[in-house]
C-alpha cells in the first residue's frame, strides 16, 4: 500500500485532512480526516457505477468499547447524491445472524 497526503478539503461543511491510499493492484481510495477530531468523514473510491463517495456525519462515541460511530453517511455517485442512510442504534461485537449474508431465494 501506498500512502499519499494529498490537498486538504471539506466534508460535512468540516476542514479535512485527506490522504490517498493506493492497494498493490493499484486501487485508490481516499480519505478526508477530521482536522479536529481525527474522524473519518469522507471515503471515495472507483465502482462499476462510478465515482462512489461516502460523507460520514452525525459522530456519538460508545463506551465499552471505546467506539466513534457515525450515524449518517450520504452516499454519491459521481458527484451526484444518490441517498442518506441513518443509524438508530449501533452495537459494536454484536453477533450476526448468518443467514443475512445468504442469498435470496431464487424465483
Amino acid at each position: 500500500f501506498k500512502a499519499e497526503r494529498v490537498a486538504d478539503g471539506e466534508a460535512g461543511r468540516r476542514k479535512n485532512h485527506l490522504v490517498r491510499l493506493t492497494d498493490p493492484h493499484g486501487g485508490v481510495t481516499l480519505f478526508g480526516i477530521d482536522q479536529r477530531t481525527y474522524a473519518i468523514r469522507r471515503m471515495a473510491f472507483m465502482t462499476p457505477r462510478g465515482w462512489h463517495e461516502r460523507h460520514y456525519d452525525d459522530f456519538v462515541r460508545l463506551k465499552n468499547p471505546d467506539w466513534l460511530q457515525a450515524r449518517s453517511v450520504t452516499l454519491l455517485y459521481n458527484g451526484v447524491k444518490v441517498n442518506t442512510v441513518f443509524w438508530k442504534t449501533t452495537k459494536v461485537n454484536a453477533r450476526i445472524d448468518p443467514a443475512l449474508f445468504s442469498p435470496p431465494p431464487s424465483p
